[in-house]
Parts: structure tokens; sequence; C-alpha cells
């Protein structure tokens, strides 16, 4: 006779226990396979639409070489520093992917030389800071918030969550661009306490009050001032503007809500009605932001106007991106080959508007464009006068990003002309202004502590230096690759002051690339400041 055993029945204990075993087994495998094989967006982001997101002191993986090339830099020179040294952090919100300009999905505003610009320049001061260090050191932790700028809630709760850490972040950089999403961005991050640098905004309007304090400062012009450079350029070349004649102004503008376009187009029509008519003139057409809604940049309209009347100045209300095919309907048209110029503001000289292509429709259509920037690109060619700060910066990232023959390396992607649309310098001086205020918050409060520095005392000294005031004197100026520039006041609701604002005119009959046109340097606010701004 056979032995039966029964197998013993398990109780609820029995059961949970085996339950939890079991789970614990689960999870040390999915702990093995994301330690062995993380994810696509490496190990502190998460891929969020198609994009990683996130907070990191580490490269992570980029589709551009040359994008991934310069975030693998940024890793080296985070992880470079001594132990000994006190590491403090600063996240570089911006995005790190872009569409392809042939796309659908085309609304973004930095395109991929941009990008790699923005990251170059700001590797080039956070050397140029731990190089002069003795006792700090600074990470620059890359902070994707993706390409339409709008991925930016979970970024900003890590941001937040880390300025506890032993190596806290002091401060954020890199806000690279006027849209109604960043404008939410930054009064998020106002919100939080934590003070923010946004080297590209341009947009009058854009300020982050909260409860009466704005954490946000901008290292560039505004709309409005770089408005009135143009202005004193047309007080020097006004012709077209005599009320009695016909060949009055046309102001073109993006009718898409771009904060950047929108904020631009109001400057230029107070600015320019009285003496243009440009309220009267203006015409609208689908910008570069509108390309996702399957709207093609429509110039039809404004290419019929400029054509069918005698108007020989053109005010640009929108991004550089949709230059070169309103100037190249303007040649396909028939229009009179009169003289024609067009009036813009910008960051800086994108070099798609000195390419090939452009400057032979420029030729034939007999235009010449006219740029308030905030930078000159005769400067890196040590051609006229040099704001100090320049020198510098020029030579620190020629050092950085120049082979032995003198070329550009390639292997970054910076194309053979990376300074001339002023990504580099406006994103480097964006980092230094916040860097020199961590040096000095640390002079002042930490030198003989063990304490930790933390944001909200770099906040401070930020609204209490020299620095920022309604004037720059010689010596309490900042100075950085853009020239030298103070952090104005509320009243001036934190712009530049006494930051240059070189015109640059491209006259395709004559030149190949920029030139700064005659007349004095203007620079931010001068009028009102008069003697206290610098004087070169």
């Amino acid at each position: 006779m056979k032995l039966r055993v029964h197998p013993k029945e398990w109780g609820p204990l029995q059961r949970a226990a085996a339950v939890v075993a079991a789970a614990a087994v689960v999870g040390l495998g999915a702990w093995l396979v994301n330690f062995l094989w993380p994810g696509p967006c490496g190990d502190d982001l998460e891929e969020v639409g198609g994009e990683c997101v996130g907070v990191t002191d580490k490269a992570f993986p980029v589709a551009d070489a040359g994008v991934q090339k310069l975030v693998e830099a940024i890793e080296k020179e985070n992880h470079s520093g001594a132990k000994t040294r006190l590491h403090v952090r600063v996240a570089l919100t911006m995005p790190f992917t872009y569409a392809d300009r042939r796309s659908a999905d085309n609304t973004s505003t930095l395109t991929k030389e941009m990008i790699r610009h923005a990251l170059a320049g700001t590797l080039v001061e956070q050397k140029r800071f731990n190089k002069q260090q003795r006792r700090l050191w600074l990470q620059v932790l890359p902070a994707p918030v993706g390409k339409n700028l709008d991925k930016w809630p979970p970024v900003h709760d890590q941001i937040e969550a880390m300025t506890d850490d032993k190596a806290p972040v002091v401060g954020v950089t890199g806000v690279p661009s006027s849209t109604r999403t960043t404008q939410e961005a930054v009064k998020d991050l106002s919100a939080r306490g934590i003070p923010t640098f946004g080297p590209l905004v341009s947009s009058t309007d854009m300020t982050a009050e909260v409860d009466g304090r704005d954490h946000l400062f901008k290292t560039s012009p505004s709309n409005e001032e770089f408005v009135h450079a143009l202005r004193k350029y047309l007080d020097l070349h006004p012709q077209g503007s005599d009320a009695s004649k016909d060949e009055r102004g046309i102001l073109v503008y993006d009718r898409e809500e771009d904060a950047y376009a929108q904020d631009l187009k109001d400057e230029m029509e107070e600015e320019f009605d009285k003496d243009w008519g440009v309220r009267g003139t203006s015409v609208e057409y689908s910008g570069i932001t509108s390309r996702s809604k399957g709207q093609p940049r429509d110039f039809d309209d404004a290419t019929e106007d400029i054509c069918g009347g005698k108007i020989d100045t053109i005010f640009f209300a929108g991004r550089d991106q949709d230059l070169p095919r309103l100037i190249s309907e303007i040649e396909e048209g028939r229009c009179e080959k009169k003289p024609r110029r067009i009036l813009k503001v910008g960051t800086g000289f994108d070099p798609s508007l000195t390419s090939p292509d452009n400057l032979d429709d420029m030729d034939k259509a007999n235009i010449t464009l006219v740029d308030a920037s905030s930078v000159d690109t005769g400067w890196w060619n040590r051609e006229r006068g040099i704001p100090d700060g320049v020198d510098n910066f020029r030579d620190e990232f020629e050092a950085e990003f120049q082979g032995e023959s003198g070329k550009w390396k390639k292997s970054y992607g910076l194309g053979t002309k990376p300074l001339d649309d002023g990504y580099a310098a406006m994103s480097h001086d964006g980092l230094r202004a916040l860097a020199d205020a961590v040096e000095d918050s640390y002079n002042e409060n930490l030198k003989h502590s063990k304490k930790t520095l933390r944001f909200h005392e770099v906040y401070n000294n930020l609204r209490n230096s020299a620095y920022n005031a309604d004037r720059c004197a010689y010596e309490d100026c900042l100075e950085g690759a853009g020239g030298t520039y103070g952090l104005g006041r509320s009243d001036r609701k934190q712009w530049s002051v006494c930051k240059p604002v070189p015109v640059l005119e491209l006259d395709a009959h004559k030149q190949v690339k920029p030139k700064r046109s005659d007349g004095p340097l203007y620079r931010t606010y001068q009028d009102k400041i008069k003697e206290d701004c610098p004087s070169d």
C-alpha cells in the first residue's frame, strides 16, 4: 500500500509571506534591469512624450552628436573638482532637443545650432569660474524641459528638492526664449524663491513678480531697449519718414501667440507709428510657431504690400528663422528693385542670414538688413572698439573650441560662425552673473564657516549688491561676453542697464558679413542714466 502524503495547506500568514517574497524578487529583478540596462534617458531623467526630462549632473542620451559631446564635457567638468572644494550647483533649464525644420512638428524656437552655441558658452564660463576658485566648485546640471519648453513642472519640483542637498542647487539659468510657456515657468520659479537668469529672453513683459518679489534677472536688453537703439539709428538715417511721401514704413509681424513677436510688435508700433505710420500699414504672417498647425510661413500679403507701394523701410517683428523666407519672396515677387531695408532686433546675427543663398537673395532684391543686437559680430574678429569683458570671453572660447590650425573643432558641430548669433555670449553671461553672485555670497556669509550656501543667500546678494542698481558706474559693472552692464532694480524690472546694443548693417551689395553702423554705441537706459554709463 502506497503512503499518500497530503500537502500542508498554507494559512494566511504563509500566503502573505509568499506574496511579500515574490514582490521582493520582482522588485530586485526590476532594480537589476534598471541598473544594468538603464532606460533611454539614463539614470536621472525620465522619458516624457519622447523627450528626456528632469535634472542631472551627468550626460544623457541626445540624438544630436554636437549637443551630446557638449553635455559630456559639462559632466566631465562637474566631476573634476576635488573633494576639498565646496560644491554648489546651478540648474540649466533649456531644451536639449529640437524639431526638424522640415517636419510638421516645427514649433520649437531654438535650432540645433542655437542649442549647441548656448551650451558651449555655458561650458566656457563654468570652466573659467572653477579655474579661478580655490574653495568653490561649480556644477552645472542639465535640466531639459522639452523642445517646446513646456515640460518644466516636474523639472522645477526636482530643482526645489535639490536646494536642500549637501551640494545644493543655488540658482537657475538658461531660460532661452520669450514664450507664454516660459512666462509661466519663470513665475513658478519665482514663487519658489529661486534666483533665475534669463540670458536670452527679451520680451519687455517677461517679469516674474510674485508677492512683491521678482526672482528673474535678465542679462539681455529688452525689446523696448532694442527698439530704442533702432530709433537712434533712424535718427541718423531718416529716409522714408516724411509723412508727405508714400514711401513710409511697413510693419510685418507674426500673427501667432508668440510672446516675443507680440511684444516686439507693440514696442515697434509705440516707437515708430508717429513718424512711420506703421499702425496703418502693418501686415501679419504665419511664423515658425504655427507650423504644427499645418500653416506655412506665408508672406504673400506682406510681399504684395511691399511691392505694390513705394515702401523702403520694413519693420520686422518675428523670429530670425522666418526672415530668409520673407527676403526670398520679396526677391521672387515683381518688386521694383529699389533699395529697401529690413529693421529687426535679436540676440545676434543668425548665421542663416549670411548664408550664400540668403546673401544672393538680398543682393538681387537690393535689401539691407539692420539689426539691433546684444553682440557685435566684429568683436570676434577684433575689428573695432570692444567693450571690457569681450576679449577675455573670446580668448577662452577659442582656446576651448579651436584646434591648433585655428579652425573650429568639427566634433562639437558649432559651425564656422559660432559666436555670431549671440547665444554663446549671452548664455555665458547668464551663468557668469549667477556665478559671481554665488562667489560674493560665499565670501560675505560663509568664507569662515562650515555652513552650506543656500539659494536665498544668493538671491539676497543679487538684490542688494552694487550691480543691482539703476546705473552702472565703471567699478560697479558686471563684465561679460556682451560687454559691461548692471542689473536694473525693480523700476527697471531687473533688465540689464548700460548694456551695449550695437546696431549692425548687412548690405549684400557691399559685404558678406555685418558691420556696425556709424554713430555712437547705444547702451540700455542711457538717456535716463546719462553720465553713469561707461562711455566705451
